[in-house]
């Protein structure tokens, strides 16, 4: 008896582990393109989560073996509240929403910035796997600051900084506005300027860009 309720916990934490890397991925993803403050929605959530804390106390009791108050909260936060974020962003994000505009926002930065896989050695080990180049860009969206997101080569290679680009803002179902992320808009540059401006003088540009950054942090 004890063999099997120690597997259905194994199972039960592994499944919720599982649904806590996706909910927090889903919240990254939604917070990049969120117009209305997100500690709003942070904080509306928490809320929710300490709630619902007292009805899902034997659940954490169960899971974890313990009567402690403390640790199920804590199992309650870390768990619960990234799932209810994510619910709620999602929901907002859903359907076609209404008061669609679109806004040109100016590109303020243009870079590659270097990250790592990760590749596992065992069970329960990872270690740091070989580098890849991502290509970003930072926008500065009225009302809501700066902005950096990671965009298709293809993007990074037309766009410079200066450049201005499109964004779709909308009112969700939630009344939050919000832009996709994956939506940009770019304007076409005059075939003079494209030809006017070699690769050679694009990497030239985004070179003295990085030792300006280097010199402000001197």
């Amino acid at each position: 008896m004890s063999k099997g309720r120690d597997a259905a916990r194994a199972i039960v934490f592994g499944a919720l582990i599982g649904i806590i890397l996706l909910s927090t991925g889903g919240c990254i993803y939604c917070f990049k393109g969120l117009l209305t403050p997100g500690w709003i929605t942070a904080a509306v959530t928490l809320v929710m989560t300490v709630a619902l804390g007292l009805p899902m106390r034997g659940l954490w009791r169960w899971l974890t073996g313990s009567d402690s108050v403390a640790l199920a909260l804590v199992c309650q936060v870390l768990s619960v509240w990234p799932m209810l974020t994510c619910v709620v962003l999602a929901v907002n994000m859903a359907g076609a929403g209404h008061g669609r505009s679109r806004v040109e926002v100016p590109v303020e930065r243009v870079y590659q910035e270097t990250r790592h896989q990760t590749r596992r050695t065992g069970r329960r080990s990872y270690v740091q796997g070989p580098p890849y180049k991502v290509c970003r860009i930072d926008i500065d969206v009225p009302g809501a600051g700066r902005r950096s997101l990671d965009v298709p080569r293809k993007t990074y290679r037309r766009v410079d900084k200066g450049d201005t680009i499109g964004i779709d803002i909308t009112t969700g179902q939630l009344g939050m506005r919000y832009f996709d992320v994956t939506d940009l808009h770019l304007r076409p540059a005059p075939e003079k300027e494209r030809k006017h401006r070699s690769p050679r003088q694009r990497r030239h540009d985004r070179y003295r860009e990085h030792i300006d950054s280097i010199r402000k942090h001197i």
